[in-house]
């Protein structure tokens, strides 16, 4: 029952380093790192809904009286942790109410790829690349799925995107080593500055005056 167990989470995990592509790159799985997440509402709400049945199937799937102790405590904390993604999905809708999040899509998924990547440096460039050319569509889901945040989450965001800006003109190449002046890294950098800097009106002017939240 252990070994089911093991089975079992290992192949809820590759699930969900392929729908979450950025916490697979955090965690250490290289596997989709020329992809970025589906922001989109419909996307999240699908993504809930799996984690409910996940929650569901466990003890169908699991015999949890025939695990040794030690896999007893590893179903547990399993069992907690989508527990707690569901109560936090039900009462903090985080890209709703936090702009800061989409930060993270923005300007952390291509960072992590070249500061913490193992894989060789012309493929972290290459990955970086084509995220960048997603990252528009992270700019787009923010723009639809921002309601009313806190006035200083969106006054912490606005600084996070001038940094963004600001990496994507310059501190991208530094990082790139003997890629730097790959003409493709060059374009996408600067096709993806125009975005921001909308992005960026679009914080100042839309999203600031309302934020009033909580």
């Amino acid at each position: 029952e252990d070994m089911k167990l093991g089975r079992h989470f290992k192949q809820y995990l590759d699930a969900e380093f392929k729908r979450h592509r950025l916490y697979a790159t955090h965690t250490g799985n290289h596997d989709h790192d020329d992809r970025l997440d589906d922001l989109s509402p419909q996307a999240r709400k699908a993504s809930i809904e799996r984690t409910r049945k996940t929650l569901a199937d466990l003890p169908r799937l699991i015999a949890y009286k025939k695990l040794t102790r030690p896999a007893q405590i590893d179903f547990e904390i399993w069992q907690h942790e989508l527990k707690k993604q569901i109560w936090l999905a039900e009462n903090t809708d985080r890209f709703a109410n936090d702009p800061r999040v989409y930060s993270d899509y923005i300007t952390g998924s291509v960072y992590a790829l070249l500061t913490q990547s193992t894989l060789p440096q012309p493929v972290n460039v290459r990955n970086a690349i084509a995220r960048m050319s997603q990252i528009p569509k992270i700019v787009a889901a923010a723009k639809v799925g921002i309601k009313n945040p806190p006035k200083v989450l969106t006054e912490v965001a606005l600084k996070q995107n001038r940094g963004a800006i600001a990496f994507y003109e310059k501190g991208i190449f530094d990082l790139a080593g003997a890629d730097a002046k790959n003409a493709d890294l060059r374009d996408a950098a600067k096709r993806l500055v125009v975005v921001l800097k909308d992005y960026q009106k679009f914080l100042e002017n839309d999203v600031l005056p309302r934020s009033t939240g909580d």
